[in-house]
């Protein structure tokens, strides 16, 4: 569209918002005041049809598409949502709500669009007019990066590019929201609720500018004392995101075990059934399980394995066993392992027979996928002499389920030697990097010893 073929057009659509300035399309940088004017204010709020103010918005809308965007126009946006100024709500009901949240719920498409464009200068801006209201900066932040997720050309226009826009410069703002001693509990609920939405556009913490700063800041606000345990419950859904990592390894089983201590009893039965405790404490297990259930995290995997083996029957075995179906159906699905069919596991007694059948379910699945790599990539991967070797799985005098496995991890390779593990007694563990299937089976055979 020509220069006067655009001044026309927006004088047209200027007229039918009651006659706002024509000037307001050679000179944009006030164009979100007069919308915000035309839409919300003193007229509209008085106004009894919603149908005209959805004509202003379509109108306003169709404006946004043709004036350039400047600086001191994003300037003016940013200003208008940090404005906490009461209007009513654009549906006119009687509940009364902040203008940024009626005038974002309008216009979130393009303020995102806008925002996805010029993230820079907005973050700036933001930084400044938000001062003092971390709470109505990460609500923006929130909403902005909600609208970027539902929106297919947003997602495809910005991608992962937008978390390290949006994360280089708010890195130290997310080290005080998330600090234990200066952060109240709305706020770092919000900073759970940033970081989620950060983790719909791209999952791979690792990726994010200052990773290292984004693992402190969650691992120090799960072990955060001054917040209940059904807070940390929501955190935990994010654990799959930050157990993955091998540079931060040492650090994430550290922190877990800490974590453990603080929050679990030696015993479930310390807490009574069907109160709010036990509810809270049993989720908590099963936000471990399903993190393990998604990454084949071997550290989540160890822990939770001695806090099941503490006591006869755990309250959530099934629910662990039901993880170990999932992730092996997982890796089903791309036939690194074959599909199983496991018993209901009831009680300790059945978790034995379990293990075995997962021991060769693990090797066979690791031997086919090593196999298959090892076609094509013969010079990176391990050779035919490298696999996993299985032994037998036999029940000796005593009831004791004698389970022989060769298997010694040693920098990530298999290397062929015997170790045989009674249930009443303890092997070495072997030295692996994490993120290795074949120890899978060997923590679940170290951990069942511990279960007659």
């Amino acid at each position: 569209m020509s220069e006067t073929g655009r001044i026309i057009h927006g004088y047209a659509l200027l007229k039918k918002m009651d006659k706002l300035p024509a000037g307001l399309i050679s000179n944009c940088d006030n164009v979100w005041e007069l919308l915000m004017s035309s839409c919300f204010g003193r007229q509209a709020v008085l106004l009894y049809s919603t149908e005209l103010l959805s004509a202003r918005v379509r109108f306003a809308k169709q404006i946004l598409c043709i004036v350039p965007i400047t600086t001191a126009q994003v300037k003016s946006l940013v200003h208008i949502l940090a404005d906490c100024q009461l209007v009513k709500l654009f549906n006119f009901s009687p509940v009364e709500t902040k203008g940024n949240e009626a005038f974002a719920s309008l216009f979130e498409t393009e303020i995102a669009t806008l925002f996805c464009h010029n993230s820079a200068t907005f973050l700036e801006q933001a930084i400044y007019a938000f001062e003092g209201n971390d709470e109505g900066f990460i609500q923006l932040l929130c909403s902005l990066l909600n609208c970027i997720v539902h929106s297919s050309n947003l997602r495809k226009r910005c991608g992962s590019r937008i978390v390290e826009n949006i994360v280089s410069p708010c890195i130290s703002k997310m080290s005080l929201w998330s600090d234990v001693s200066i952060s109240s509990e709305q706020v770092k609920l919000l900073w759970v609720k940033f970081v989620m939405k950060l983790l719909l556009i791209d999952s791979k913490v690792v990726n994010w500018p200052c990773s290292d700063v984004i693992y402190r800041c969650y691992f120090k606000l799960l072990n955060d004392q001054s917040v209940s345990l059904g807070f940390k419950n929501q955190m935990l859904t994010l654990l799959a995101a930050f157990c993955t990592s091998e540079k931060e390894k040492d650090n994430i089983e550290s922190e877990l075990k800490l974590f453990i201590v603080n929050n679990f009893p030696l015993n479930s039965s310390e807490f009574e059934p069907d109160t709010a405790k036990f509810k809270e404490y049993i989720t908590t297990c099963e936000r471990f399980c399903d993190a393990f259930a998604n990454t084949g995290c071997l550290v989540i995997l160890d822990l939770l394995l001695m806090v099941v083996c503490r006591e006869e029957k755990h309250p959530v075995i099934s629910y662990l066993h039901g993880a170990f179906r999932y992730f092996v159906r997982r890796f089903s699905r791309v036939d690194i392992l074959r599909e199983v069919s496991l018993p209901a596991l009831n009680n300790v007694e059945d978790a034995i027979p379990v293990a075995a059948e997962l021991a060769v379910v693990i090797t066979d699945g690791y031997r086919s996928f090593i196999e298959r790599e090892d076609n094509n990539h013969r010079d990176n991967e391990l050779k035919q002499s490298d696999l996993l070797q299985t032994g037998h799985i036999s029940q000796t005098g005593g009831g004791h389920s004698q389970i022989a496995v060769r298997v010694v991890l040693s920098e990530g390779h298999v290397r062929p030697t015997t170790s045989t593990c009674r249930c009443h007694q303890r092997g070495p563990r072997p030295a692996a990097s994490a993120g290795t299937i074949p120890e899978l089976g060997f923590i679940f055979f170290s951990r069942m010893e511990m279960l007659t």
